[in-house]
């Protein structure tokens, strides 16, 4: 069986040799740095965020970069931190985290930058500010002498690295990556050999390859991660860097291919790509690249899939492939596919609350997956309870069957209501659109799931007391989400609500359409409807667009609207009523006449607890979950679900 189906995909799980390497298939794990300074209660920190399940789940290799101090005696952390060989005690942990991410065989790459902090300082090409919006940081103009330091601290690290251990180097040069700002004209204005011309603006990314070159000689393979483009007003264009790597291609033996920045927000969009834009977004700059290059492509950019990683290998835009999200999603899914379990594998849905600069760290974690960070308190094989107890779960939504399945890993007897003809809940409705294909992947795998998983299923069912009485339940748990919200206009009745638009797979014969409501979901059916050339005006009565999205999330969104032609925003307007052909609203105190042929209602949901009370008491324990507790989204509807079932 393994055979046979590794033979399925004969790109992805074909050996690749560079020098002395050999990579036993096509897939690499991107590291994933835990920082220092963020405290994570149940997880064991390898340097790596899920690197324990992640280096036993059939990654060809996987790199290690160290986030910490910029020089012994330095309190200020940076991305690329110092040279931790240089600390024995850094020696211990080191240690360990190389022989977990080798447990199962994956070669190691140890990844390093340049440096931007020296003696409490951080520095930039020209003393711009570093990062926007929100933690803008003031910098100073890097001296050569500086410079020449940074650069030999760096090399001195990567010789270091391969002293202890690691089997190739990675030199970062993308996104926020000093290199990269002396690249980009916006950031480097130097009127030195450092600035102006591509040859002064690239001088630097050379002086740094030479300079590792010396220092871990040409037996070494060596990966250099690049940004194709920084996705922001600043960069340099992609054919000033693939001019770079052609003339670098006797010293670079692979290629990390990469485009936007980090803490540069609105180039973020980019480098982590969230499920509104498309998947393999960095393929035509790598095809470039092997077609211009002799160096060995490893790509990266919402490659989430054994089907994408197969397509960017056959197309010849890759070599290799960098995995980062999907194998948080799901750690093990390389080995699903070795397996012949492609079903069972959890998909990613590209939603980035598991990146804490998305979530601001109110809430890291991972939608699908509850184990991500919790790897201390969330086995990967529930045990089975010690009694089998009856457990009814009321609502097929994404929280009710997240509780059925685990309560049923659990060995409980499980039977799940649902009142509608199947299950899914709202996930039928949210996934629906060309900008929700992630999203229809995990409904579909959780209808799977729960078809495979022995619970016991009354379809077309209202639960009422009596019903789940019958049922004589142990506990019982409530997630019969929440109601689409009905706002006291005048005229309402006049609109049609989001939510059946959509379940009528958008479509509609008006042209011309405002949406009530600046949400998610609305800006969301805005872009919808606009791609099917409806002109659209969203309608919200804050002063700002989706505010109960994640920062990455919101900020891709805000860019697809403000590209799109067709859609009009009115923010800080209070709609008044509503007419068969038109609205009327207030702005600043001035009221005014919309002309419009549909009105569709995008004003969100609410919770309410008068709908669910009568279940309680009928089981020892009752506890209730998802959008009739909290209106929230799949995130906190799976943990919760997941830890309330795994605890019966």
């Amino acid at each position: 069986m393994s055979e046979r189906n590794i033979d399925r995909y004969p790109h992805s799980f074909s050996a690749l040799k560079i020098k002395n390497l050999i990579f036993s298939n096509r897939f690499v794990g991107t590291p994933m740095v835990n920082i220092p300074t963020h405290i994570l209660l149940s997880s064991t920190d390898y340097g790596s965020v899920s690197l324990w399940d992640r280096s036993l789940g059939g990654l060809a290799a996987v790199a290690l970069e160290y986030h910490g101090k910029a020089r012994n005696g330095d309190n200020q952390y940076e991305a690329n931190g110092g040279d931790p060989f240089c600390d024995k005690y850094s020696l211990d942990v080191i240690r360990e985290q190389l022989t977990v991410a080798k447990q199962a065989g994956a070669l190691t790459e140890m990844v390093m930058g340049l440096g931007c902090f020296y003696k409490g300082k951080q520095y930039s090409p020209s003393g711009t500010d570093f990062g926007r919006p929100i933690e803008v940081r003031k910098t100073e103009e890097i001296t050569e002498e500086i410079l020449l330091v940074l650069i030999k601290e760096a090399a001195l690290k990567a010789k270091h690295a391969k002293e202890f251990g690691f089997d190739y180097i990675g030199v970062d040069m993308s996104g926020d990556n000093l290199c990269a700002l002396f690249m980009a004209p916006g950031f480097n204005k130097r009127t030195d050999k450092y600035g102006g011309s591509y040859e002064n603006r690239f001088k630097v990314a050379k002086m740094l390859i030479s300079e590792i070159r010396k220092q871990i000689g040409y037996d070494t393979v060596l990966e250099v991660k690049i940004s194709g483009e920084l996705g922001v007003k600043e960069t340099y264009p992609f054919d000033e860097m693939l001019r770079f790597l052609k003339e670098e291609e006797n010293e670079i033996d692979i290629v990390s291919v990469s485009k936007g920045m980090d803490e540069f927000h609105d180039g973020a969009i980019y480098s982590f790509p969230v499920s509104l834009l498309p998947h393999k977004q960095n393929a035509l700059w790598g095809k470039m690249i092997k077609e211009k290059t002799k160096i060995k492509v490893n790509l990266v950019g919402s490659i989430s899939t054994i089907e994408d990683t197969e397509d960017v290998l056959t197309q010849n835009c890759a070599d290799l492939v960098l995995l980062g999200r999907s194998m948080i999603a799901d750690p093990y899914w390389i080995k699903k596919v070795i397996e012949g379990r492609e079903e069972d594998i959890v998909p990613c849905l590209r939603c980035n609350n598991c990146i804490h600069t998305a979530t601001k760290h109110r809430y890291v974690a991972c939608s699908v997956n509850p184990r991500y960070r919790r790897e201390n308190r969330v086995p990967l094989q529930l045990p089975k309870a010690e009694r089998s107890k009856n457990v009814v779960v009321i609502g097929a939504g994404p929280a009710g069957i997240k509780a059925a399945l685990t309560a049923k890993q659990r060995g409980h007897n499980v039977t799940l209501i649902e009142k509608e003809k199947e299950v899914g809940g709202m996930l039928n409705v949210a996934s629906k659109g060309e900008l929700k294909k992630d999203l229809l992947r995990y409904t579909d795998y959780l209808k799977l799931q729960l078809k495979k998983s022995g619970v016991n299923l009354m379809l077309n069912t209202m639960a009422d007391r009596q019903l789940v009485k019958d049922l004589h339940p142990d506990n019982v748990i409530i997630a019969v989400g929440a109601k689409v919200m009905t706002p006291p206009i005048k005229g309402v009745e006049n609109c049609i609500q989001a939510v059946d638009l959509i379940k009528n797979d958008l479509i509609t014969d008006k042209n011309d359409i405002v949406i009530l409501g600046g949400g998610s979901v609305g800006c969301e059916l805005a872009l919808e409807l606009a791609r099917q050339n409806k002109n659209i005006t969203i309608l919200e009565r804050m002063e700002e667009l989706a505010l109960n999205s994640n920062s990455q999330y919101r900020d891709c969104l805000l860019h697809l609207l403000d590209e799109e032609n067709r859609i009009k925003t009115i923010t800080g307007a209070n709609c008044l009523q509503i007419n068969e052909d038109s609205l009327l609203y207030e702005k600043n105190g001035e009221k005014i006449k919309l002309l419009t042929q549909l009105v569709v209602l995008a004003t969100g949901f609410k919770n309410d607890v008068r709908d669910i009370e009568q279940f309680f008491n009928i089981g020892s324990q009752t506890a209730y979950v998802g959008d009739c507790h909290r209106v929230a989204n799949v995130l906190e509807a799976t943990n919760d679900a997941y830890f309330i079932a795994a605890n019966i």
